[in-house]
């Protein structure tokens, strides 16, 4: 079982030896409020971008950048705890890959090995000013 947030099927784990079980990935959120709308969109709006020969899958998993803008909105200004529902399942992937690629717990050796520069540069006042007085609602994305 793989977890996507995307309810477009995903292809199977691959990478696991010939006759091994692959691992147990995290469980699936389910469709993210404003899929289906978006998707909908991408089929009224953009199919005539979408390259013969492909399913309706795959093209809209080419698209989906385009639904951005439209429900960009809509998706920052969630409630709380739908918010935090995907920061948990965020989480539990981000967990599940690290143990995958056994990089748990190294961060000692990270240290010893890099060097950290810490770069401490206070944005300019007037810039800040530009940014707050700019209006973007018009954007699409």
């Amino acid at each position: 079982m793989s977890l996507s947030l995307d309810p477009i099927p995903q292809p199977a784990a691959g990478g696991a030896l010939p006759g091994a079980a692959a691992p147990e990935a995290p469980g699936r959120l389910g469709t993210p409020l404003g899929v289906h709308e978006a998707y909908a969109y991408l089929r009224e709006k953009h199919q005539d971008e979408w390259k013969p020969g492909k399913t309706d899958e795959q093209s809209l998993y080419s698209a989906r950048k385009r639904a951005i803008g439209p429900f960009k909105e809509q998706w920052w200004n969630l409630d709380a705890a739908k918010m935090e529902e995907i920061g948990l399942v965020l989480q539990e992937q981000f967990e599940f890959l690290f143990d995958q690629l056994n990089v748990k717990g190294t961060r000692e050796v990270v240290e010893h090995v890099t060097t950290r520069v810490v770069i401490h540069q206070p944005r300019p006042a007037q810039a800040v000013a530009a940014v707050a007085a700019e209006d973007v609602k018009d954007l699409a994305d």
